[in-house]
């Protein structure tokens, strides 16, 4: 019996430490230029949380401007700000895959749960969208405290309840983050505020990290809202259009994929069984 629970609990543990498979590891991606009515080429790049690159940034495409970004397992998600899609990338190839349509005719920044992403509208208003991973709309929330084109938005889950933390707008040059539950209802309004040029935000398990679009600098603050640290994004900016400079648009952890929080139920149901058979 000793040994049924040693290794019930073992799955728990191990299922629970992938929830953030690396929580020092983030992706950014950057939004293409668009003077004169073109689209410059988008790019994604990983950082670890000090700002330093990890790899070499890898290009998204053109023709569209990145909004937001999300992971799960390799697949990072991106969403448009000019036509409501969201493209795949697999990381580890570092090539792209599927256009997934939402039916919505713009979209900011992404978040990734377990069973899909979550989306900001950025078409000037102040709802939040659930979509599944194959981009159909199941679930809608409003965000109380977002006047339009809240560009900023998080889904976490923190002692076992869901929350969403979103700003209020799009890089303002004094942000403001607040916490809701997973259905729009506010729980912390200014959790996290005065943010400089805030735009997209990532929660790690333990802090959340929010860029500053405008001096190409990465902000993390506690669990709530105190600031940490401010450190500038390394290395040489991609050619997205704005010279040496970058405008990130959000941020990215990954997320335990479906199969782990199935893991993560199965050893937790396992330890649960055999405490109460002991």
């Amino acid at each position: 019996m000793r040994i049924l629970l040693a290794t019930a609990l073992a799955l728990a543990t191990v299922t629970t430490s992938t929830a953030w498979a690396n929580p020092n590891a983030l992706w950014a991606v950057e939004a293409s230029a668009t003077g004169s009515g073109v689209l410059n080429s988008a790019y994604a790049e990983l950082f670890d949380t000090a700002g330093n690159p990890l790899s070499p940034a890898f290009r998204l495409g053109s023709g569209f401007s990145p909004g937001g970004v999300a992971l799960a397992g390799n697949t990072l998600y991106v969403s448009s700000t000019t036509d409501g899609t969201i493209r795949t990338f697999n990381t580890t190839t570092r090539t792209a895959g599927a256009v997934i349509t939402t039916g919505q005719p713009a979209l900011g920044s992404l978040s990734a749960d377990a069973t899909g992403l979550w989306g900001n509208d950025y078409g000037g208003g102040n709802k939040a969208f659930h979509f599944t991973f194959a981009g159909v709309n199941d679930k809608t929330v409003t965000l109380a405290n977002c006047g339009s084109f809240c560009n900023g938005i998080e889904a976490f889950t923190r002692g076992g309840q869901s929350f969403l933390i979103a700003n209020r707008g799009e890089t303002e040059a004094s942000a403001t983050y607040d916490l809701y539950s997973s259905t729009g209802a506010l729980v912390t309004a200014a959790l996290i505020a005065n943010v400089p040029n805030g735009s997209g935000i990532a929660y790690n398990g333990t802090g959340f990290y929010v860029a500053d679009a405008l001096d190409f600098t990465l902000l993390s603050y506690t669990a709530t809202g105190a600031l940490l640290s401010t450190a500038a994004f390394g290395g040489p900016a991609p050619d997205s259009g704005f010279g040496n400079s970058r405008f990130v648009t959000d941020l990215a952890f990954a997320v335990p994929e479906p199969m782990s929080l199935a893991l993560l139920s199965v050893g937790l149901g396992a330890a649960g069984w055999v405490r109460r058979r002991v």
